[in-house]
């Protein structure tokens, strides 16, 4: 695996948010996972709709701590919301959001 501020990182596409008695939830509709996030996350992952490295989201949200913003991308991408650009995993996400874009997101109401 590359280094981490040399990896490039963007938005997975399968992904929606919604509130739930007040919380922000994010679900990623392909793998099935949904997580409680913070609002700011949000922030967090419309900077990555381009793609972008690490060191790049420590300089954009630099008025947050390091450990801070490290810790968030982490989880993001553990949570397969954050994707390396070229992995099997971003491929994965292309094809389906490809696939379903028409559907989407009034699709998953169904």
């Amino acid at each position: 695996m590359p280094l981490p501020d040399v990896m490039k990182l963007r938005s997975a596409r399968c992904q929606s948010t919604y509130w739930d008695n007040g919380d922000l939830r994010i679900v990623n509709y392909l793998t099935r996972r949904t997580f409680s996030a913070n609002p700011i996350v949000m922030e967090v992952i419309r900077y990555f709709f381009s793609p972008r490295t690490i060191r790049d989201a420590m300089l954009e949200f630099n008025a947050y701590t390091e450990d801070s913003v490290g810790e968030a991308i982490f989880k993001l991408i553990e949570g397969q919301l954050l994707l390396e650009c070229e992995s099997p995993e971003s491929a994965r996400d292309d094809l389906f959001d490809s696939s379903w874009k028409p559907w989407l997101p009034e699709g998953g109401f169904h």
